[in-house]
């Protein structure tokens, strides 16, 4: 249905959500399911957990980016996998909208003062594109 629906108990801030995906993770997570195995309940599972039943999380995800960096000799940088992906995604989202509330509800995130304070970081520019918007709409008046 090109949606994703979080489940309470995994993510991150312990809520069920239901989010659109993009066309470029639509296809990926289209691709990921083909290939899965039919008994395989998850399309993303955990490689580093014993049972190999839970789904793709955090540490999952943690053990793959280490792996990966050692395999290729590329020095470890902290903040690199998930806050560096939500980072990025709550600045094109903000960006895109201009609204820190659609940032935030792309994240799952209620809090404004945490997705403001830990995951939109300023870019060049921000305060001139503040100012034309402001300006843009004393022309309106």
């Amino acid at each position: 249905a090109g949606t994703v629906t979080w489940r309470a108990a995994w993510d991150k801030m312990g809520r069920e959500r239901v989010q659109p995906l993009t066309g470029v993770a639509l296809r990926a997570l289209q691709e990921a399911d083909a290939r899965r195995h039919e008994s395989e309940p998850w399309v993303f599972w955990a490689a580093n957990r014993r049972n190999l039943r839970g789904p793709y999380g955090y540490s999952a995800l943690h053990h793959a980016i280490r792996t990966a960096e050692a395999a290729a000799g590329v020095a470890h940088r902290s903040g690199r996998a998930f806050h560096g992906l939500r980072r990025m995604v709550a600045g094109d989202v903000l960006e895109g909208t201009g609204s820190l509330k659609a940032a935030a509800a792309w994240l799952g995130d209620s809090s404004l003062k945490v997705v403001a304070g830990s995951y939109v970081k300023e870019r060049a520019g921000d305060v001139e594109a503040a100012r034309a918007a402001i300006e843009g709409r004393e022309g309106e008046a």
